[in-house]
């Protein structure tokens, strides 16, 4: 029996995915976000915080509690064949698939924090936005 599977047997695992990121706006400034001169009326402002991709991925937010993690329950999502056929009972393989639904190519993952690959554009606006996925666990005692 694998990990995951062990885990399930005796524990209900709530995974919680927040999200950060850092937000870059054109402004009317004449300099960009590192303080360095540009063109007048050219310029760029910066603004790092929490995310919540429910909402928009293009607005960031000061506190945590401002906004909804992206939750999967395991118990309430998969069956356990359906685990072991999708992600091979890796935990890590399940957590990433969900992560790059939001961050698209993930650049790096050190078990907890994974990083994109590339920033969102709005092409509209001409923001861009630099994402993480942060990962919480939490496990419950079974038949809960």
């Amino acid at each position: 029996m694998n990990r995951l599977t062990q885990l399930l047997t005796r524990t209900r695992p709530v995974v919680r995915i927040y999200f950060t990121g850092t937000l870059i706006s054109p402004d009317d400034s004449d300099t960009n976000v590192y303080g360095e001169p540009v063109e007048e009326g050219c310029g760029q402002s910066m603004e790092s915080g929490w995310v919540d991709p429910n909402w928009s991925l293009m607005a960031v937010f000061p506190n945590k509690e401002d906004v909804r993690p992206t939750v999967i329950d395991l118990h309430d999502q998969y069956d356990r064949e359906e685990l072991e056929e999708r992600f091979g009972g890796n935990l890590d393989d399940m957590i990433l698939a969900k992560i790059s639904d939001t961050l698209g190519a993930i650049d790096s993952w050190d078990g907890e924090t994974a990083y994109a690959a590339d920033p969102i554009e709005d092409y509209r606006t001409g923001e861009s936005m630099m994402l993480a996925a942060h990962v919480e666990i939490s496990y419950e005692k079974a038949g809960r």
